[in-house]
């Protein structure tokens, strides 16, 4: 019997099932086991070469796809009577150059918007679900904690010069995002040395320390301009940090309400170990402002 989108739910609902459509990472582990500790029952769409094979074992039921098989995805949700989807974890561009598989209904998608680009791509795949009943949340609906907030993460804020490369690091990131190239840009003494492109922010972080001979330099990842929020929101963890301090880099600028900080305490301590800024700013302007650590209770 087919899901009538009439019924579909408006807003998350923690009491309902949710499909899990996961890449890699740590993201849907956590995701899945937060869900599970609050009652609700789980079922994971995981991707070949991409997704822990352990995380079947964590779930109600599960399919395993191949980049591009929306069809199978759409199946098994209607096979489950799944109202509610959330996309998370990595998928690599370069899987898409070499394995994708698009089966008939992801063709009839990217034939409708004509393009392949990520942000566009995605919501072309959330449109079609929705029109089965299948609504698109984002994974901030479980992992209240985890989406950035205002203000300042780490010991210490932004210096001077911090804050003039974070600038020069805001627009370039944004004019990255726009075209759907990346989400991170790298600056050092004013000048941009790294742009994250199909390789992924972790590797563009590494290219940054071989341009730089590993001289101080300054992280800003954000949200791109035209992203939908529910799906691919820029993200980090302790891998992030820990490439960051071995690549020279001594600040990460993120956009409150656009990124999301797997387990923040773990990612908090070790930057403030590796005396790391992190702040998190709602727009450019308010990067000139002075961030402290937020005061806990």
């Amino acid at each position: 019997m087919s899901i009538d989108a009439l019924d579909a739910p408006l807003h998350f609902n923690p009491t309902e099932p949710v499909a899990v459509i996961a890449g890699s990472g740590l993201f849907p582990r956590k995701l899945i086991e937060t869900a599970r500790a609050r009652g609700q029952k789980v079922y994971l769409c995981a991707h070949v070469h991409e997704t822990d094979p352990e995380l079947t074992s964590l779930c109600e039921a599960s399919i395993w796809i191949k980049v591009g098989q929306l069809g199978k995805i759409i199946g098994f949700l209607k096979k489950h009577r799944i109202r509610q989807a959330i996309f998370t974890g990595a998928i690599s561009r370069l899987r898409l150059f070499v394995s994708a598989f698009p089966d008939w209904r992801a063709l009839q998608v990217m034939r409708r918007i004509g393009s392949l680009k990520d942000d566009i791509f995605l919501r072309g795949v959330t449109e079609e679900l929705e029109r089965e009943g299948v609504f698109v949340f984002s994974s901030s609906e479980i992992l209240t904690d985890f989406l950035s907030s205002e203000g300042c993460y780490t010991t210490r804020g932004l210096t001077d010069e911090e804050k003039q490369n974070a600038l020069i690091g805001w627009d370039a990131a944004k004019t990255l995002g726009s075209i759907d190239a990346g989400q991170s840009a790298l600056v050092s003494q004013g000048l941009v040395v790294a742009l994250e492109c199909v390789e992924g922010t972790d590797a563009c972080i590494r290219r940054a320390g071989e341009l730089t001979s590993k001289r101080p330099s300054i992280l800003v990842k954000l949200p791109k301009p035209q992203q939908d929020k529910r799906l691919d929101l820029p993200s980090i963890g302790n891998v992030t940090i820990q490439t960051m301090i071995d690549s020279g880099v001594t600040a990460l600028v993120l956009e409150s309400g656009g990124a999301m900080i797997l387990n923040p305490d773990e990612v908090i301590s070790l930057a403030n170990r590796a005396k790391i800024a992190i702040i998190s700013v709602p727009s450019r302007e308010k990067i000139l402002e002075d961030y402290y650590k937020k005061e806990t209770s």
